[in-house]
């Protein structure tokens, strides 16, 4: 679910237009029936900052967590084998 939330800033939502300019690096008030509200308020440009770092950081959680198993992973071999 968190990423799919954040793919709505970057198009996956009903109008299928990205919210977030990589011109300007702001993003989209809203979208509107007519396309993307082109006010680029703060509040906005935090929201899509804060999904894009939820989703880095839940990436970085999850590989480190894979890292861990297979690090122990290779410690259980090697006892396994000796």
């Amino acid at each position: 679910k968190l990423f799919k939330s954040f793919k709505w800033f970057l198009g996956d939502n009903d109008l299928r237009i990205s919210l977030y300019n990589h011109d300007t690096q702001g993003c989209g008030d809203g979208i509107e029936s007519y396309g993307v509200n082109q006010n680029q308020g703060a509040e906005s440009t935090i929201a899509y900052l804060v999904s894009y770092l939820s989703v880095l950081q839940a990436h970085e959680d999850y590989y480190r967590k894979e890292k861990r198993i297979l690090k122990q992973e290779k410690e259980d071999d090697k006892t396994i084998f000796r």
